[in-house]
Parts: C-alpha cells; structure tokens; sequence
C-alpha cells in the first residue's frame, strides 16, 4: 500500500525497442492524443467546408441518384433554353434527362468519357452536339443546351461547340413535365440509355445553379434520392465511391 509523502520508483528503460505499454492509474487521463477510428468513406461532417460550387447539389453517391421536378407542363414543346454549372472527376454520367413516356421524343444532357453531349429527338430523328474537349477535370464549367423546334445548341464556358438539326418532319417536343436532374431510376433509365449512348448512371459529382429561359431555376425538387450539398472535399482523390 503507498501512503502520503512515499517516494515511488519509476522504471528506467535502457533498452532499445518498443517501449513498454503500460495502463493509466485509475482516476487519470493516459498520456498522448486518442486514437478515434475514422471511416473510410467522407460524409458531410468531413469533407470540409462548403465548395466553391455555392448551393450545389453533390450526385453520384450511388449509381441512381437523382432529383426530380413535376411540373404542370414541360414548356419544352417549341424552344427550350438551359444553363448549368457543374464539376466532375467523372467521364459518365447523366445531367439532365426529359421524355415522352415511349422515349421516343426527349432531350438529354450528360457525359461520356468526359466529353459533353447535347441530344433531342422531336420523334422523327435525333439531333446530337458534343464537344471535342473533355470535362472531367474537377474544374468548374458552364452549360448552356438549348433548342428552337429542329435546331439545338450547346456551348460551354461562353465558347460555341456547335449546333445541329433533329432529322425528319416533326418539329415540336412532346415530352412528360417531369425533369430529371444528376441521373434516373433504375428501371426508367434502362430505357432511357439508347437515347444516351448507354449511360445509365447518375452525374458523379456537383451541379449548381440550374436555369431555364435565362432565370434561376427556382422550383423544389418533387424528390431526391442520394443527393446532398457538396463540399470542398469531394474532389479530392478516392472521395468518390
């Protein structure tokens, strides 16, 4: 028993080697910092502040993730005119998806092997516009897709990368009001992939700042699945899945 005002011998160790493992005295806190198991996947509470991409929306946790929009009517029937910004390490991946119930008449939006496509079939004969340049670069760029009846357009970071006619004699859109943004579920998107060169999994990474006829696309997503706010941390290496 050691009682007040006794001198206790501490150990010294002249050996080399792993120094001794030795347990705290009941009542004390052990030296040294704590060792807390991390996991391997980020989550919001890790990656970090906010990114550059301001109220963007970080797709792609999961093949299918998406957001959708019901609206009254899809305004799409004439001319349409889209903008987006996004930021991706990803060369696939859809951005933005709107159809007839058949998949015959759609507009479409997304990546493959980092390139940028712009599609859209009135019913008689797809147009399709993509750039030469690759995307994936983790760098912010703007989007802007949009058509007139037969004749579409895209252009990136205010640069032209082409335009194009839709074949045959029809010339209105007839698509349902329901936009998808980021991806599509499973199943609608195994019959949306032929109008997508095969891509069937969501946009893997940041999309911001939607608009339509040059304003801010304001409306409240109908759902949301496996989309969250993104952060300064999901582009750095091995953050994605």
């Amino acid at each position: 028993m050691v009682h007040p005002g006794d001198k206790i011998e501490v150990p010294v160790y002249t050996t080399s080697g792993p120094e001794p493992v030795t347990s705290a005295a009941p009542g004390t806190t052990p030296a040294g910092p704590v060792v807390v198991p991390q996991c391997a996947l980020p989550n919001p509470t890790t990656l970090g502040s906010p990114s550059e991409m301001g109220e963007g929306h970080f797709f792609g946790t999961t093949p299918f993730s998406h957001m959708t929009f019901d609206l009254k009517e899809s305004g799409l029937r004439v001319k349409s005119e889209f903008s987006i910004r996004l930021k991706t390490t990803s060369g696939n991946g859809i951005i933005f998806y709107v159809s007839d119930t058949r998949h015959k008449d759609f507009l479409a939006l997304f990546m493959k092997q980092g390139q940028v496509f712009f599609s859209f079939d009135c019913g008689t004969g797809e147009a399709v516009i993509s750039s030469t340049k690759t995307y994936d670069d983790g760098q912010c760029h703007t989007v802007l897709f949009k058509r007139h009846l037969k004749q579409g357009m895209l252009e990136i970071d205010g640069e032209m990368i082409g335009d194009d006619l839709s074949k045959g004699g029809a010339r209105s859109l007839n698509v349902q009001p329901i936009y998808y943004l980021g991806g599509l579920p499973e199943d609608f998107g195994k019959n949306a992939a032929r109008n997508l060169m095969g891509i069937k999994t969501a946009f893997q990474g940041c999309l911001a700042d939607f608009s339509k006829e040059g304003a801010p696309f304001t409306q409240d997503p109908s759902t949301q699945n496996d989309v969250r706010k993104c952060f300064s941390a999901d582009y750095e290496e091995g953050s994605f899945f």
